[in-house]
C-alpha cells in the first residue's frame, strides 16, 4: 500500500528513540513519522473494527466458544451503538476453563494472531 510505513521500520525507529543521544538528535524526524503512522493505525481500525469483530464473532460461534465484550468495546456498544471514536482496540473477554489449544487453532485459521494476554486470580493459560 502506498504511504504505509513498514513494520521494521516502525520497530526501529521505538527501539532508536529509547537511546537519549540518538532521541535527542532523531526527535524531529520520529514525531513527525508517529504522526503519520498513527493516524494511518487510527484510519484502518475504524474501517476495519466491525469487519474484524464480526469474523472474530463468527468463528466463536462457529466452534462453540463463549466470549462477551469488555471495557471500552462494551461501554461504545451500550452507550454509542458502535465503537467509542477515541478507543482504538477491540476488548473480549472469556472464561480461563474455556481456554483451550483448539480455540488458539481455530482462531488462527480464521486469521486472528494472538498479541496480549491477561489472567487474573493466577489463572493460567
Amino acid at each position: 500500500m502506498k504511504g504505509v510505513i513498514p513494520f521494521w521500520l516502525v520497530e526501529f525507529a521505538n527501539k532508536i528513540t529509547k537511546i537519549p543521544f540518538a532521541k535527542k538528535i532523531l526527535k524531529p524526524i520520529y514525531y513527525s513519522y508517529k504522526k503519520r503512522i498513527n493516524k494511518q493505525r487510527n484510519k484502518n481500525f475504524k474501517e476495519h473494527s466491525l469487519e474484524t469483530l464480526r469474523a472474530f464473532d463468527k468463528c466463536m460461534v462457529e466452534n462453540g466458544f463463549n466470549y462477551m465484550l469488555t471495557f471500552g468495546s462494551l461501554l461504545g456498544a451500550v452507550r454509542e451503538g458502535g465503537f467509542i471514536s477515541h478507543d482504538l482496540d477491540i476488548d473480549v473477554m472469556m472464561y480461563a476453563e474455556e481456554h483451550n489449544d483448539i480455540l488458539q487453532q481455530k482462531l488462527y485459521n480464521a486469521g486472528f494472531r494472538l498479541i496480549r494476554r491477561f489472567s487474573i486470580d493466577n489463572a493460567t493459560l
